[in-house]
């Protein structure tokens, strides 16, 4: 009998882990400071092709690039942080910043949209910036 029990709780256990990953997993997941996989821009042709996009705004230090692509069911966001920024910490630390800032601006985007943000200045606190970039994007994508 005991062996059935200890089943039974294996079973739960591994059951609430899966429920788990699957929330955690989900592009409308608010809890963590990630940006879902499913809104990650990762391939080099689908960098080349935003970045050739017509639809560019600037702030102070950062560069977006826009494209639409009527199959996406949500935007997809890609980085690019150059040298220039400063080492590879310090261009990761300003990758992350973005790609968190940009996860609490998501809802800006148009939902088949492609967008790549391009760091050109260092400054302290890029990711104010991403809020008054998407906004800028979608007003041009709406033209």
């Amino acid at each position: 009998a005991s062996a059935l029990v200890w089943q039974l709780v294996v079973d739960a256990q591994f059951s609430l882990l899966v429920a788990l990953r699957v929330a955690l997993a989900s592009p409308h997941n608010f809890t963590r400071g990630v940006l879902a996989a499913i809104n990650r821009l990762t391939s080099r042709e689908d960098f080349a092709r935003v970045t050739r996009s017509p639809i560019r705004s600037t702030t102070q230090t950062l560069v977006g690039y826009l494209t639409k692509e009527p199959v996406l069911t949500s935007p997809k966001i890609g980085f690019v942080v150059s040298r220039a920024i400063g080492g590879s910490v310090t261009r990761h630390r300003v990758t992350r910043q973005l790609r968190h800032a940009s996860k609490n601006s998501l809802h800006i985007l148009p939902q088949s949209s492609m967008v790549v943000v391009r760091a050109t200045k260092k400054e302290q606190d890029p990711h104010n910036e991403i809020p008054q970039l998407f906004s800028a994007l979608n007003a041009k994508a709406a033209r």
